[in-house]
């Protein structure tokens, strides 16, 4: 299964929106920050909400993956937009 339908199926009351961001503990749902919020912040007041959602969530001390499992981890970056790249 796409990892956007399996999203999409964990957050069955989410609409569908880009750019938006989940966090899930054990599994479940427990913060959502979707487009419609989103689009009425700066980045310092989106920075605010996540560092607020993770402090009420994220309780445990990490790593929450051993080094050697986070090693093997292989970052991507990319964007879904189809607005071109300003190049100006």
């Amino acid at each position: 299964m796409e990892a956007t339908a399996r999203a999409r199926e964990l957050m069955p009351k989410v609409l569908p929106s880009s750019p938006s961001v989940a966090l899930f503990k054990d599994g479940a749902l427990v913060y959502a920050l979707e487009r419609r919020h989103i689009e009425r912040m700066n980045a310092n007041e989106i920075a605010g909400e996540l560092v607020k959602a993770f402090s009420q969530h994220c309780t445990r001390q990490g790593p929450s993956v051993s080094s050697d499992v986070y090693g093997q981890v292989v970052h991507a970056r990319q964007c879904g937009s189809q607005i071109p790249s300003f190049r100006g």
